[in-house]
């Protein structure tokens, strides 16, 4: 009977079982006391490190939209709403010699403002320039020359900017004197990274005959926008 019972494995798995469960359990009770420290010290780190730190959208956020609709000036100072006639209708007219300017808020905590409208060239301008500026700094220079516009895009840090001439030469209701010279347009956006808590955008007009109506330089459908 002794070795009967001695060859017998009835119940052998289940002994196996308890033991190689229980070394499974001292074995992660060891390995806890070891991490357990780090760990601690770890995320202890990533609580200083993103303690205060604003989580903002990455989306933008529109701030602002103009058109100057019923003469409406939108926070625009130092120049006037008129309304241009044709595919143009009310915008910022900025006459000879007058600077346009626009200051707007940056929600805190952004890290790009962004800025995007219309900049048409109307009839008779010949070489003059608009000069488009960010906190007074030039970022965009267009030249006018008979219904045609070129771009020249100063390299300025921290800020980009995109400036497409996408009309020339169309009469789009220049309202001046000579209208076979045509008018032009272009689709203007700068952006600033890390930009300050206001901005202010500034369109400069060095045009000679402005107040006669045949040279001109206005802004259309200007958006805001900040991430």
């Amino acid at each position: 009977m002794l070795s009967r019972f001695l060859t017998d494995e009835t119940g052998a798995v289940t002994a196996d079982f308890v033991v190689l469960t229980a070394a499974t359990v001292g074995l992660g009770v060891a390995t806890l006391g070891v991490l357990s420290g780090g760990l601690s010290t770890a995320s202890g780190t990533v609580s200083e490190g993103v303690s205060g730190t604003l989580i903002r959208s990455s989306f933008l956020e529109t701030l602002a939209t103009i058109d100057f609709t019923g003469g409406a000036l939108g926070g625009w100072t130092g120049a006037s709403v008129r309304d241009l006639g044709g595919v143009i209708g009310e915008a910022l007219y900025i006459d000879q010699q007058q600077t346009g300017r626009l200051v707007f808020d940056v929600p805190p905590g952004s890290t790009e403002a962004t800025m995007a409208f219309s900049l048409y060239g109307g009839d008779t301008l010949d070489n003059e320039d608009a000069i488009i500026s960010v906190d007074g700094v030039p970022v965009v220079i267009a030249t006018g020359y008979h219904g045609r516009m070129t771009i020249e895009i100063p390299q300025v840090d921290g800020t980009s900017v995109e400036a497409d001439v996408v009309v020339e030469q169309v009469d789009m209701g220049s309202a001046g004197r000579y209208l076979n010279r045509g008018d032009s347009k272009a689709l203007v956006s700068i952006s600033v990274r890390e930009p300050p808590d206001s901005l202010t955008l500034g369109v400069y007009s060095n045009n000679s005959h402005g107040k006669n109506g045949d040279e001109w330089w206005a802004v259309d459908d200007v958006v805001l926008q900040a991430r």
